[in-house]
């Protein structure tokens, strides 16, 4: 399927997006169960790639536990990548 952020977002961005929707949400982002499990690539990638797509708005990073959570910030957005990736 073609990539609908496409001028915004980079390919890696866009796979790790599809990631944070098929989880719902993730607290890890830098596991090695989460990194391996959508081929991200190494912790470095993870965070840098997380730290871009909250800057644009797209993940929500929620602080309201002990730990952060973070989740595609659009619901609508996220429902729609689960089903379609």
């Amino acid at each position: 399927m073609k990539n609908i952020i496409n001028p915004f977002v980079t390919k890696g961005q866009w796979n790790y997006l599809i990631a944070i929707a098929k989880e719902s949400e993730v607290s890890l982002v830098a596991s090695q169960k989460f990194l391996s499990k959508y081929n991200i690539g190494t912790p470095a990638d993870s965070k840098r790639m997380l730290k871009s797509l909250i800057d644009k708005e797209l993940i929500l990073e929620d602080w309201s536990q002990e730990k952060p959570v973070y989740q595609v910030y659009d619901v609508f957005l996220s429902r729609w990548l689960e089903v379609n990736y």
